[in-house]
């Protein structure tokens, strides 16, 4: 029976060949782990930024499509997409994805529209791959399509329409003997081809209903409401203005004329008003105080146009002229209260109203 001993164990691991001992040995087995473990994280990290980034792309392709055939459906005047439609409709997907956006490439957008007036587009653009192009994928083809209609949902119109003598007129204000240039004629006009233009566009099962209203002082409403159906008062919420603060009145006496006054080199009529009443306030205090002062007033002819260059004058015409002014000195005394009263503050309430001329 052999004895194997601790030496003899020892002598024959070191017998070994190199390979035979790389099997048994573990050491430095996380370095290989993680370099073999490298190439499927580097993939599926890739495959996550190139699907988030062709995500994102797809919807603002998406986004632009929508908005092109939104233009082209507003730009059409009939149910055929006329040559100037579709090029709003390209120009708004341009607008929206220009050329080179993130990177794509094979841009495309086609409107069309069908018999009843639906516009339908389809565009198309490559994303280039990113990280995932290390993986042999060059690049992801994207297509979107898109729809717009004119649809009119349930609608209530109502006309409020003019009819008063002066749409008897043309429109320059000639003319009124309602002839076919006169405003009423191109108000029905206009009315019809509204109702025209809305029922067209209206599916099968859009209601519509369209009310008329004609005018001239006030609403004609015929028969339907007698007179004796309308109240003569009513009420409502309202304000009152409280005239309640006294203003206090004059008395003149001791009335002087004084001598005119004249101003040289007056360029305006204007200008010679304003001399004429002190910049506003034509009234200058002498002497005293209240209740019993001696005043200057002041005043011109303007309006009779006679007090720039006033005959007699050194400057009659010209762009200069002399500016004539009158005087009066008075004795004013104040009275309290005499002068009546004037606005104090608000009242808000409930107030009735006489209606009974609108029967």
């Amino acid at each position: 029976m052999t004895n194997l001993t601790r030496s003899n164990v020892k002598g024959a691991a070191g017998r070994r060949g190199f390979l035979s001992r790389l099997r048994y040995d573990v050491a430095g087995n996380t370095l290989f782990i993680v370099a073999a473990a490298t190439i499927p994280l580097v993939g599926l990290i890739g495959a996550g930024v190139d699907v988030s980034r062709t995500y994102l792309v797809k919807s603002r392709l998406q986004q632009a499509c929508d908005a092109g055939v939104l233009a082209g459906r507003k730009f059409m005047t009939t149910n055929a997409l006329s040559t100037s439609a579709a090029a709003q409709a390209q120009s708004y997907f341009a607008n929206n994805f220009p050329t080179g956006a993130f990177g794509t490439s094979a841009i495309n957008f086609t409107p069309t529209a069908n018999a009843s007036g639906v516009v339908t587009g389809t565009a198309v653009a490559t994303v280039p791959a990113t990280v995932m192009t290390a993986f042999g994928n060059g690049s992801v083809p994207l297509t979107v399509v898109c729809k717009a209609d004119l649809e009119v949902a349930n609608t209530d119109v109502m006309f409020v329409l003019d009819t008063t003598g002066s749409m008897a007129c043309d429109p320059d204000g000639t003319d009124c003997d309602a002839d076919s240039n006169s405003k009423i004629v191109g108000l029905r006009s206009a009315v019809v081809s509204f109702y025209a233009a809305l029922t067209a566009n209206a599916s099968a099962t859009t209601r519509n209903r369209f009310g008329f209203v004609p005018y001239s002082m006030g609403v004609n409403v015929g028969g339907s409401l007698p007179a004796s159906s309308l109240v003569d008062s009513w009420s409502y919420q309202s304000r009152v203005a409280n005239m309640t603060t006294a203003v206090p009145g004059y008395t003149y006496s001791d009335t002087e004329v004084l001598a005119d006054q004249v101003k040289s080199g007056v360029a305006t009529q204007a200008e010679c008003v304003d001399y004429g009443t002190r910049d506003g306030d034509p009234i200058r205090i002498v002497s005293g105080a209240p209740p019993t002062e001696v005043i200057i007033t002041f005043s011109n002819d303007a309006s009779a146009g006679i007090d720039w260059g006033y005959p007699g004058s050194s400057q009659t015409t010209g762009t200069e002229r002399s500016c004539r002014r009158h005087r009066v000195r008075q004795t004013r005394t104040t009275t309290a209260g005499t002068g009546g009263y004037r606005f104090t503050n608000w009242t808000y309430r409930s107030e009735s109203y006489d209606v009974s001329t609108y029967k």
